[in-house]
């Protein structure tokens, strides 16, 4: 992310920190907001760094019996009594969901949707193609990074937790992802554009 777009970066967030008081859901979109803003700006190695000291740290706490601490103000974030508890969000029970009968369903058997999620599904796959154009790269990775935390929140929520049961209800499953749709709407068309570009330029 390039430097000479920090007012834009800056009012992203303050937009993002406001819609946490708007909905619970607010703070999943200023998490995505931030893991994005992470990997698109450091190299692979640093988030990744980042993830295995995380994942170090709650193995050391799980081992001692801390499974969760305390914040001022804010409650309890870790593991409770059985339940994740995450500011601002709420608590859930960890529970495994096989979602993906769902998922086929809503998004691409019932008209819902329509055609919506086979064009993202299509700039998915357009985002992981090679691409020698330099600006064309650097978009299709911005946007191949997006779409796949769009996707792990998604998994995450519904396949892991007791959030599940509103997938198998076809109510949530439909209802989250609606928030994300005016930026997959952005993000796919910018992929798209991208490769017709790189793809123009290649033959001037």
């Amino acid at each position: 992310v390039s430097s000479g777009y920090g007012l834009q970066i800056a009012l992203a967030f303050i937009f993002l920190t406001f819609a946490v008081f708007v909905k619970n859901e607010g703070t999943v979109w200023l998490l995505v907001g931030v893991s994005l803003w992470v990997l698109l700006s450091y190299r692979a190695r640093v988030p990744v760094m980042v993830a295995v000291c995380t994942a170090l740290l709650l193995l050391v706490g799980f081992a001692f019996g801390t499974t969760h601490f305390q914040i001022p103000g804010i409650g309890a974030v870790g593991y409770v009594d059985g339940r994740l508890m995450i500011p601002f969000i709420g608590n859930f029970a960890l529970e495994l969901h096989s979602i993906w009968y769902s998922y086929l369903t809503n998004f691409f058997s019932l008209g819902s949707w329509n055609l919506f999620w086979v064009m993202v599904l299509t700039a998915l796959f357009l985002s992981m193609r090679s691409n020698t154009d330099h600006l064309a790269l650097k978009l299709q990775r911005i946007g191949l990074t997006f779409i796949v935390l769009f996707l792990a929140t998604q998994s995450f929520i519904f396949g892991l937790t007791d959030q599940g049961l509103w997938a198998d209800a076809f109510t949530a499953i439909n209802r989250l992802p609606l928030h994300f749709v005016p930026a997959l709407l952005f993000v796919s068309f910018v992929i798209f554009h991208a490769r017709v570009s790189a793809r123009e330029r290649m033959h001037d």
